[in-house]
């Protein structure tokens, strides 16, 4: 069941710019690997994501059901001949003007260079949450909080039913 675009699916909480993004499952009907390339479309018209190598971020404008991505910005690490052949079609696909539609919950981009069906990103993993030891608060037992006193060797653990 294909569907154009509404109101609804763009802008601040809308289906299109949900939290946990998007990753790709197929290009061109042909199924892709993990890791899987990923877009997040934020509100505010950028786009990031990973190509399956390299991350990229730039920015966007959605008008009707045409997706216009600016020039991206990506890393440039090298990765397994297969990866970086994805990562080249998906660029591809993405540097052309794309038409965006449904497929039931499946999100569909179609350009010229070819097309990815999308699903949502999993929402099963909790967010990296950055921690600054250099601002982390003094340890009430005198320990150091630089990390100096961490344990390599986790403790042997005590059987309580002796």
């Amino acid at each position: 069941m294909d569907q154009e675009l509404d109101e609804d699916d763009t802008g601040p909480g809308s289906a299109l710019t949900r939290p946990d993004g998007w990753q790709v499952v197929s290009i061109d009907d042909t199924p892709v690997a993990e890791p899987a390339p990923t877009v997040a479309l934020d509100p505010d018209g950028a786009i990031s994501g990973t190509t399956g190598v390299n991350r990229y971020r730039g920015t966007y404008e959605l008008a009707e059901s045409l997706l216009e991505i600016g020039p991206l910005m990506t890393t440039r690490m090298a990765g397994p001949p297969e990866a970086m052949d994805v990562e080249t079609h998906f660029l591809a696909i993405l540097g052309e003007p794309v038409a965006v539609r449904w497929d039931y919950s499946t999100l569909v981009l179609e350009s010229d260079a070819g097309h990815l069906r999308l699903e949502p990103a999993s929402d099963e993993l909790e967010p990296a949450v950055a921690f600054d030891l250099d601002s982390a608060p003094a340890d009430p037992h005198g320990g150091a909080t630089d990390g100096s006193d961490w344990v390599e060797d986790p403790p042997t653990p005590i059987d309580l039913d002796d």
